[in-house]
């Protein structure tokens, strides 16, 4: 383990008055190095919670939530991968809607990271703490995999030379 505790990973947020919790700043807050990129709670409510994704430059993963999310682009670009040949490019201030139970993937085909704001309609663990645990657990696991890791027919690495004049050749 990284030698971080849960108690590292909690965002710090506080009770604004009954019923309501306040974090004034999303950046800055912990984080936990995932397969995903840098991930961070940012509250949980009784039904409903919110994290951070830093997406790392050139990052390529999927995913496949037992809970239906919304997911804001707070900054940067990257690629939302449906299947294997259904991409599209987000920008700063694209959100899209994905169900649950449905695979989606995640690219990042630029020398920048991006930033997402993730909204789950459910809470996968009861607590903050419980969340945190299962990031160290995750940070354990092996690292963002690189789309310059690709061979170059792969479609990731295609559709990156659509959208960044920059690709690496």
């Amino acid at each position: 383990m990284s030698g971080r505790t849960r108690h590292s990973v909690l965002p710090d947020y506080r009770e604004f008055a009954e019923g309501f919790d306040v974090l004034d700043d999303v950046e800055g807050q912990p984080s936990v190095e995932t397969a995903a990129g840098e991930v961070g709670l940012l509250l949980q409510g009784e039904s409903a919670q919110a994290h951070v994704i830093e997406q790392p430059p050139w990052l390529i993963t999927s995913c496949d939530h037992a809970t239906e999310s919304i997911i804001l682009t707070l900054s940067g670009q990257w690629v939302l991968r449906a299947d294997e040949e259904t991409r599209r490019l987000m920008t700063e201030g694209s959100v899209f809607w994905f169900a649950s139970g449905v695979p989606a993937g995640f690219e990042v085909p630029f020398e920048e990271p991006a930033t997402i704001l993730v909204f789950k309609s459910e809470k996968r663990e009861d607590t903050p703490e419980a969340f945190a645990d299962r990031l160290l657990e995750q940070a354990e696991a092996s690292g963002p995999a690189s789309i310059l890791e690709l061979p170059a027919d792969h479609p990731a690495v295609e559709f990156g030379r659509e959208v960044n004049e920059d690709f690496p050749a």
